[in-house]
């Protein structure tokens, strides 16, 4: 079945990518449309497609994605759009809003025949940032790092082993990070998962090991869990704390 459905989506996206560059067909113009996937490049059935105008506040129309990743939008005339588009899923007894990355994030006019696609990124740079250093530049989920001025920032290192499959139930795998290495040492480009998180102080070629908690009034050990909390309003970067010392 899975190939099947890549083969699919594969012939799908020649076609789209195809008409794109052929600037659509007279049908389509004064439409939006595209293909979304999942991380594995499948076909991603219910994200939801937003298209907002980029002259007139709070004018957006929207859509979702079908059973073949596929949505269509049909635009009210003489506007200026941007398309974004999000997938809700609900994991770790919550229900995370999350960004989809898009082929192109130009605007565009109400009489064009305008092709948009859509993927779902655990981590990674959202088009059109930059890599400076902040979480809210990457998909993901961020995780602010709390200690005293007696620690360094850039030698204070976090280690994370997923506990369980992240978001989108692939396994994950372990990696670690530098706090000072991010803006305000919030660290980002985390999937978003359940972690156990470690910390250590880097000292030479060695390193020390630093108590860790999600709790600044609680009880410091080895290691923290650390499960991430969805902003309840919009799709912004899902968070969590650690609080570290020595």
């Amino acid at each position: 079945m899975r190939r099947e459905s890549s083969a699919f989506l594969l012939e799908k996206f020649l076609a789209v990518a195809l008409l794109a560059a052929c600037g659509g067909s007279a049908s389509d113009q004064g439409k939006v449309k595209g293909v979304a996937v999942d991380t594995q490049n499948r076909p991603l059935s219910g994200a939801k497609i937003d298209v907002c105008s980029s002259v007139f506040w709070e004018s957006c129309v929207s859509g979702s994605t079908g059973s073949d990743g596929s949505y269509s939008v049909t635009l009210t005339p003489t506007n200026v759009w941007r398309a974004d588009g999000s997938i809700t899923r609900n994991y770790d007894g919550k229900a995370f809003c999350l960004p989809l990355a898009i082929d192109n994030d130009n605007t565009f006019a109400s009489s064009d025949a305008t092709i948009r696609n859509f993927s779902w990124k655990l981590s990674g740079l959202i088009p059109g940032q930059h890599a400076d250093g902040y979480a809210s530049s990457y998909f993901g989920a961020s995780l602010n790092v709390v200690f005293d001025f007696s620690l360094d920032q850039h030698r204070v290192r976090l280690h994370f082993v997923p506990n369980v499959p992240l978001v989108d139930g692939s396994a994950g795998t372990a990696f670690s990070a530098i706090a000072g290495d991010w803006a305000s040492n919030a660290i980002g480009n985390i999937p978003v998962g359940v972690y156990t998180v470690t910390a250590d102080y880097i000292q030479g070629s060695g390193s020390v090991p630093l108590r860790i908690t999600t709790n600044s009034l609680g009880s410091y050990g080895a290691s923290a869990a650390v499960h991430f909390t969805p902003d309840s309003s919009s799709c912004l970067s899902p968070e969590a704390t650690v609080y570290v010392k020595r």
